[in-house]
């Protein structure tokens, strides 16, 4: 959609490899949207050997979710000059679950306002879409979720903060980092700046953090 890479929705059995690819928007997106008909599972993926690179999120799991994305996983894979490296956001009621993601090192770039993103290697969110959009519609379902996810083996370069939040209706459950060298730096150039935190968790059960190390770049954070 836009100006993505790829984009399965409501597909299964899903093999991606030894690919690269470079995009306007994000690049490797999973949907499961009731855009083609009755939304499906998105399920059974697997992406090994690639090299993405994108204006918005390089990895993601998308916020327009309306049944699931499951069983899915990523490995040996580079990310180069993204806004956001991994992203979960689920917007409209799915859920996600069974993901592992392995053995990646992600670089990102902040870019302008307008896209998802801050330079930001990883990111979780769950929202109702009334949440980020007013605009009056006629039914709404409950919040989605993420669970039974692990990321391990990942060396990564920032200049925003990593977010991993669940929604006070839909904590995350079940998040496991395994594995993960976090370079975090300022811009001194930049009209913002959100580096406050390297890692914020919010909202979760049975969240886990494992070799984890965070080192500030210069110029280092002042707070």
């Amino acid at each position: 959609m836009w100006a993505d890479g790829i984009d399965p929705d409501g597909c299964r059995d899903v093999r991606i490899s030894d690919s690269v690819i470079e995009t306007g928007d994000d690049a490797l997106v999973f949907y499961s949207t009731n855009l083609f008909g009755p939304a499906r599972p998105c399920e059974d993926i697997t992406v090994t050997n690639c090299r993405l690179t994108s204006s918005s999120s390089a990895i993601k799991f998308c916020d327009g979710n309306q049944d699931c994305v499951r069983r899915v996983a990523i490995d040996n894979c580079v990310i180069t000059n993204s806004n956001r490296g991994i992203a979960f956001m689920v917007f409209d009621g799915g859920y996600v679950s069974d993901v592992v993601i392995s053995n990646l090192t992600i670089e990102c770039t902040r870019r302008d306002w307008f896209w998802w993103g801050d330079g930001d290697p990883i990111h979780f969110n769950v929202k109702r879409r009334s949440e980020i959009d007013s605009r009056p519609r006629a039914e709404e379902p409950p919040a989605g979720s993420i669970r039974n996810v692990l990321i391990r083996g990942v060396i990564a370069r920032g200049t925003g903060e990593s977010s991993i939040e669940g929604h006070p209706d839909s904590p995350l459950e079940d998040v496991t980092i395994d594995g993960l060298t976090l370079h975090m730096s300022l811009d001194p150039s930049a009209p913002y700046d959100r580096a406050e935190h390297a890692l914020s968790l919010r909202r979760g059960r049975n969240l886990q953090l494992r070799d984890v190390a965070v080192v500030w770049d210069s110029p280092e954070s002042p707070r």
